[in-house]
């Protein structure tokens, strides 16, 4: 499935699942399935966490076949196009309660898919290092698709494409022949940072945290892993292309086969000795240009990676 968080025309942010070019209401939709449903909450987190017995990804899975299936459309959709976007289109409109449940793209907001994860760990595996390596970075600085950020003071700014993946299952100790159990769904990110504090705490010998705790745009869309399965290898790996682009201009392209550690090595070391709960959130950008990608006030960026398709964030003008 394709999560999104979305906010319709009259209503509150909640989560819900594209297909074609329309969103399903969870939430709307969900009396088709469930006997009881005015006291459920369906923000994502909600979704992920299972906390609550009637909403999870399972649940969302059998609306989505029944809402699919009212809508005289195969329940059973073909894989992902280059986009991230199903092939087929949608067949009208349909409500239930007067609330409708299948909303056009085009009549939503969309939001950064968790928009406050439970925690957030930035992993950084192309120094050669002999494990994987994290910091902490900021959950509560999370910007969505397209708005813009806003140029620090100091002028140094620079940008990192990475892949996201949303912890769903609560474990410790992890072993990597089971991490992508604990998955809940991969994503892309555009993550900032500031050049300059970067050479200062190494000159300093100190973490780099403070570099990268202003802000991180996250692709609009979670994907559940079976959506790049066909990109994924047994070892974890993931073949898929990832290119930036500053002013339409192509500044960088990679491959993710380059990583040094895949996904499941990543998740068993972040839960060695420790809980990952679900909703904790693993940034990875481990597919880092060998040199810094540097930005100035009114640059537009661009985050393509194949399956997941196309981020966009703008660095605002100084006021």
């Amino acid at each position: 499935m394709k999560l999104v968080t979305f906010l319709p025309p009259d209503g509150n942010p909640r989560a819900g699942v594209v297909v074609g070019d329309a969103v399903i209401d969870l939430a709307a939709a969900a009396p088709l399935v469930l006997e009881e449903t005015e006291q459920l909450s369906w923000g994502m987190l909600d979704l992920l966490c299972g906390q609550q017995a009637e909403v999870s990804l399972a649940t969302a899975a059998e609306i989505v076949a029944v809402v699919l299936e009212a809508a005289g459309t195969d329940a059973d959709p073909a894989p992902p196009s280059g986009n991230g976007s199903y092939d087929h289109g949608m067949a009208g409109t349909l409500a239930i309660g007067g609330a409708e449940m299948l909303l056009p793209l085009s009549q939503v907001t969309l939001y950064a898919p968790l928009p406050q994860p439970a925690s957030l760990r930035l992993f950084d595996t192309l120094h050669g290092y002999w494990q994987p390596v994290f910091q902490f970075g900021n959950h509560h600085a999370i910007l969505a698709p397209d708005v813009p950020l806003p140029a620090p003071d100091s002028g140094s700014l620079a940008v990192l494409p990475a892949l996201t993946c949303v912890i769903g299952q609560r474990g410790k100790d992890i072993h990597a022949d089971n991490a992508f159990e604990h998955v809940a769904a991969l994503g892309m990110a555009l993550q900032w940072y500031n050049p300059l504090i970067v050479e200062e705490a190494r000159s300093l010998g100190i973490s780099l945290a403070k570099a990268y705790d202003f802000a991180t745009s996250c692709g609009a869309y979670l994907f559940t892993p079976d959506e790049l399965e066909i990109y994924t290898d047994s070892d974890g790996y993931v073949a898929m292309d990832v290119s930036i682009r500053i002013n339409a201009v192509e500044r960088w392209h990679a491959n993710l086969m380059r990583q040094r550690y895949p996904l499941p090595i990543m998740i068993a070391h972040a839960s060695r000795g420790v809980m990952l709960h679900a909703g904790d959130m693993l940034l990875t950008y481990e597919i880092k240009p060998p040199a810094p990608i540097m930005l100035h006030a009114g640059d537009h960026v661009e985050l393509e990676i194949t399956g997941m398709g196309t981020l966009t964030s703008t660095v605002a003008t100084v006021a």
